[in-house]
């Protein structure tokens, strides 16, 4: 398995790829976006990047990117991902979610986050206290059908 990638240099690398695809992007959105990403590529035996989701009372957050976009604002950057750190899974994977997601409103991926039987209502359901990271199974078992 390939080395998970730093989280702030893969957020600047996805917002890059929306810009270029011409993909609206905000903070919600990148988290969602991240969290599809990153779901789909753990459920398929892959670790993308190197933070793990917390469960918050608004949805499963990747903290460093949160806090880089909060900081550095979203426009196009340099990054530090290069092609060969990308598996061709890992870009095929990238490029379904923004082809499939990327037209999704930030409230239309929002309301999905939090539908039933998703990761974020698994966590509920479990009584898990906010602020808490994600375990994978939790993540793996909701993606592995997406």
């Amino acid at each position: 398995m390939s080395l998970a990638l730093p989280t702030e240099d893969f957020t600047q690398y996805l917002i890059n790829k929306c810009i270029e695809k011409d993909i609206q992007i905000n903070h919600t959105k990148i988290q969602r976006l991240l969290l599809l990403i990153y779901g789909i590529r753990l459920s398929q035996g892959r670790r993308i990047i190197d933070n793990k989701p917390l469960y918050m009372p608004y949805g499963l957050i990747f903290m460093n990117a949160l806090h880089y976009t909060t900081e550095l604002g979203i426009e196009k950057k340099n990054h530090k991902i290069k092609d060969n750190l990308l598996s061709e899974k890992d870009c095929i994977t990238i490029d379904k979610v923004l082809e499939q997601y990327g037209s999704f409103s930030p409230d239309e991926l929002q309301k999905w986050m939090i539908e039933k039987e998703t990761s974020f209502d698994i966590c509920k359901q479990k009584g898990m206290k906010f602020g808490s990271p994600v375990p994978d199974e939790v993540i793996t078992e909701y993606f592995k059908h997406l």
